[in-house]
């Protein structure tokens, strides 16, 4: 379902996940009008805050974290890349790019 290009897992490799840390994949809909209007979003979380509700999702390199609620909003086949040029990260699938410019937010 997930993949992660070559340049987006060498970054986060190197500067962004840490030990027992994991990449969350969520859609926000907070403050967007409609629950059903929102922005994809990449959160940096500690392993153990992973709660019964989050699925962990095999990728080619790295596990990414998913609410079962919010898969409805993401298609069957994503891509996580990297921009290097905008220090930015895209969420794609071969029909559409869902956020072309995420920055990658640590869970407070």
């Amino acid at each position: 379902m997930i993949s992660i290009s070559s340049a987006a897992e060498r970054r986060l490799k190197e500067d962004i996940l840490q030990e027992n840390s994991i990449l969350k994949l969520h859609y926000d809909t907070e403050g967007c009008g409609c629950g059903l209007d929102g922005i994809p979003e990449l959160i940096l979380i500690q392993k153990n805050e992973l709660t019964t509700y989050d699925r962990i999702i095999d990728t080619n390199c790295l596990p990414v974290a998913i609410e079962n609620s919010q898969f409805i909003f993401f298609d069957d086949q994503l891509t996580i890349d990297y921009a290097k040029d905008t220090d930015t990260f895209q969420l794609k699938s071969p029909s559409q790019i869902l956020n072309n410019s995420i920055s990658i937010r640590k869970q407070p």
